[in-house]
Parts: structure tokens; C-alpha cells; sequence
């Protein structure tokens, strides 16, 4: 494809940046490598879900142990869906949230011990459990794991706001995260997990070279970090200050190639009749006898080279100081378009760069452990029947749609007849049913009923 599009022209800078990976598909791979090697405490407590559920009659005493606890009455618990990462977090956080009311059944309900404790002709247990109080700490820390994997996939997955810009955050994020549980010692089957995550991170995002760097130029074109930010970012890395200098350099070449391209499209300035630029001393006007003077304009001019020269937005930009506000509410677009008549050709860069999407899948496959594959049913489905599906999942998402208009003048006036002719032809009603009654009276034994009718 990208020869093709080479071939027309029709790729910017030879289409070098094109190739953007899914990065909710790459942290799916990286949780798949962890998730593989589920510990003890994750299987125990989806036993003990799965004990719950699997009668009405034990969810029924459940609910009444939860009710001793201070629970509601019609407290429930969901089971999880294997092929779905998301899913098994849901499931623990809820299952934590109700340990106790597991603890105290492991105490006094003997159907549910029994149930546990039962073995195979072997001798050997059918299952593990039940979850006890250290199985729940650690569970505890897992879920915290888990929990930044499941906001780091919502948040690159939106899809009604622009992602592009904190890729880099979220990479930088996960991977001091995983290293954090590498290191902990405490926990040795969440550090199991998380080396096996790591070595998946470090293949996909263990380098800068290995990012596309579009997604650090989108974290630059934000103007409450621009390339301060990146320094702190590449430093929690671990990446030695040499490379950090270099990392910047380069990024800003990046950003100064895509602005020159753009630029290329605009038309050329109009030329100023004088060839001396506006602050600049012109010695040559000066009298040499004047040696105060002279003196003085050699200084001014002194002054102005040793000043950073702003040739171009992207200088400009970046000199400029950064956003000072933190807020969620913050609009990154709303920004650019206030600030476009600034940086009018920047401006066009950073909607093109806060356009691309670093998630190319649904939410579902997002969070799916599952293949990429057509079941039977979907793949047996009508073309109607699927245009009616695909067409409902985009009115369901969609923002609620006003159809309240003002109505035009001509709507106005048709508006008014129709509620002239509707008032006269009520009149016209009334004063027909008005003489019908007149008339019932004088005819006796005649049932009203039969007359309006």
C-alpha cells in the first residue's frame, strides 16, 4: 500500500510515520502473557463465585450471609467470561468487595467447605479453595494491577475525544507499573506475572526507536508539556541524559520536517520593501564620529544576536510558555482553535496528528483474550440483519440528538391555518351538536346514545 501511495505522491515524508500499531491490542498481548500464568488466589475466588452461582439455592444462602455482614438483601455477583480480561477484573474487584461474607460462610457453611474439599478417585482435590485471608491481600494487589490496564485501555479506546496525544503517557505509565511489581518482593506471584508482562512490553515498546514517533510529537503538540515533559518521561524510562538530549533534537527535527511540508501547500508571503529587519540596527547610518553612539549601536546589536532567533512557528510555539492548567476539562482542540490565527500552519499539523487513532479496534476485542475469528452465527447472519446491528450499536453510543428547531416563517403562517380551520371546524361541531340536543328533546323516548353515534 505504501508503494502504491508513494507512486501517486500522495504521502508525506515518504510515508515514514504511516504505520501505527494498535495500542490497546499491544497491552492485550502483554496482559495475555500475564494472565496465562493466573495464580492461586485468582482460581479460588472465581471457585467460590462459581459455588454461588451455580443454584438458586446457594445464592440464596449467600445472600443471607451477606445480609449478617451489612449487606443488601439482593446483593449478586457476576461470573466472569474467560475470554475476556476485563471481565476477570470485575470479577475480583467484586469478589473483594464481599470477602467477608466468603470467610464467614467458609466458617459455617458446611455445604460450601464440602464442596472444596472434595477429591478426585486419585486422592487428589477437584478444586482450589476456599479463598482465605491471605489469598484475599493478595488478590488486593492484583486487581490494583489489574485496574491500570483496564483505565489505560479505556482511556486509549476513546473515541470521542483525541488519544494521539497521550500514547507516550500511558506507555511510560504501564511500564513503570510493571517494573514496580517486578521489583516487589512481597508478592512473588504477581512478580511472576509481571516479568512475563515486561518481556512482552520490552518487545513492542521496550525503545524509543520502536515507537512511532508521531506519538511523541502528539505529546509535544500538547501546550501544557510541549518538550519539557518528554525529558521527565524519558528520564522515569531509565534512559541515560545523553540519549534524552538526542531524543529531543530528534523529535523536534520530526516536528520541523512535518511543519516544512505543510508549509510547502501555503502560499508565499508577500515581501516587505525594505531588506532591513524590523529592530535591527543599521550601522551604516551612524556617523563614525560619533563614537558614543557607535558604541551604543554596537551593543544593541550584540544584544540582539546573543537572542534566540524565532524564525518559524515551531520556534515560536515552543518558546512560548506552557498551559499552566491541569484540569480534566481542558480541551486540547478548543485550544488549537483559539490559538490557530498564532500558528496557523502548526495548527494544521496537530489537527492531523490528534486525528490519528492509536486504537483500530472495538472495545470488545480490546478486552477479548479471545481469537480474531467469524463464529458461525455471526458469520450465518443476513446482510440486512448485520446493517440493522452495526446501524443500532451507532444510535446507541451516539449523543442524544435535539430535534427541536425554530420554525421558519413560512412554517409559521401554514401553522396558523391549520389552527384556523382546526378552531372553525370545532365551532362548526359544537354548534351542529347544539341543535342535534335541541331536537332529542323534543322526540321522546329517544336514547342519547343512538344520536351521538
Amino acid at each position: 500500500m505504501i508503494k502504491r501511495m508513494k507512486s501517486l505522491n500522495t504521502l508525506l515524508l515518504d510515508g515514514e510515520y504511516l504505520h501505527v500499531r494498535c495500542c490497546c491490542h499491544i497491552l492485550n498481548l502483554i496482559l495475555q502473557d500475564g494472565l496465562s500464568e493466573l495464580n492461586k488466589e485468582v482460581v479460588c475466588i472465581r471457585n467460590a463465585i462459581k459455588f454461588i452461582k451455580s443454584s438458586p439455592a446457594r445464592l440464596e444462602n449467600f445472600r443471607k450471609f451477606a445480609v449478617r455482614e451489612g449487606f443488601d438483601k439482593n446483593v449478586n455477583v457476576g461470573m466472569d467470561v474467560c475470554t475476556r480480561w476485563n471481565s476477570i477484573y470485575n470479577v475480583l474487584e467484586r469478589g473483594l468487595k464481599f470477602s467477608k461474607v466468603f470467610d464467614r460462610m467458609a466458617e459455617e457453611h458446611k455445604p460450601y467447605s464440602d464442596w472444596f474439599f472434595e477429591k478426585h478417585k486419585s486422592g487428589a482435590y477437584l478444586r482450589q479453595g476456599p479463598p482465605l485471608g491471605d489469598d484475599w491481600e493478595r488478590a488486593k494487589a492484583f486487581v490494583y494491577f489489574l485496574k491500570k490496564f483496564y483505565d489505560a485501555t479505556l482511556r486509549l479506546s476513546s473515541f470521542k475525544s483525541p488519544t494521539s496525544h497521550i500514547v507516550f503517557e500511558e506507555m511510560v505509565t504501564i511500564q513503570l507499573e510493571i517494573q514496580k511489581a517486578v521489583d516487589d518482593n512481597n508478592n512473588l506471584p504477581l512478580k511472576r506475572v509481571a516479568t512475563s508482562m515486561l518481556s512482552k512490553l520490552n518487545k513492542y515498546w521496550g525503545s524509543v526507536q520502536k515507537i512511532n514517533h508521531l506519538f511523541i510529537v502528539g505529546n509535544v503538540l500538547d501546550p501544557r508539556w510541549k518538550l519539557g515533559y518528554q525529558k521527565i518521561l524519558l528520564e522515569k524510562c531509565g534512559v541515560p541524559k545523553d540519549d534524552i538530549e538526542t531524543t529531543k533534537s530528534l523529535i523536534k527535527q520530526i516536528l520541523m520536517r512535518f511543519y516544512e511540508a505543510y508549509k510547502a501547500f501555503e502560499p508565499a508571503p508577500a515581501q516587505s520593501a525594505s531588506n532591513t529587519p524590523a529592530g535591527e540596527v543599521n550601522l551604516g547610518q551612524i556617523d563614525d564620529c560619533d563614537t558614543r553612539a557607535a558604541m551604543r549601536a554596537a551593543y544593541l546589536h550584540q544584544q540582539a544576536n546573543q537572542t534566540v532567533q524565532i524564525n518559524n512557528e515551531v520556534d515560536a510555539y515552543l518558546c512560548d510558555p506552557c498551559e499552566g492548567s491541569l484540569n480534566q476539562s481542558f480541551c486540547l482542540l478548543f485550544w488549537w482553535k483559539v490559538n490557530s490565527s498564532k500558528y496557523p500552519i502548526l495548527a494544521k499539523v496537530a489537527k492531523d496528528v490528534f486525528a490519528m487513532p492509536c486504537s483500530t479496534v472495538a472495545s470488545e476485542n480490546a478486552f477479548s483474550l479471545g481469537e480474531r475469528t467469524v463464529n458461525y452465527f455471526r458469520s450465518s447472519l443476513s446482510p440486512k440483519m448485520v446493517e440493522a446491528l452495526v446501524c443500532s450499536n451507532d444510535w446507541i453510543k451516539a449523543d442524544d440528538f435535539n430535534f427541536f428547531k425554530e420554525p421558519t416563517k413560512e412554517e409559521e403562517e401554514e401553522e396558523f391555518y391549520k389552527e384556523c380551520e382546526e378552531v372553525e371546524n370545532g365551532v362548526a361541531g359544537l354548534e351542529l351538536t347544539g341543535s342535534t340536543l335541541d331536537y332529542a328533546e323534543t322526540i321522546p323516548n329517544v336514547h342519547l346514545g343512538l344520536l351521538s353515534s
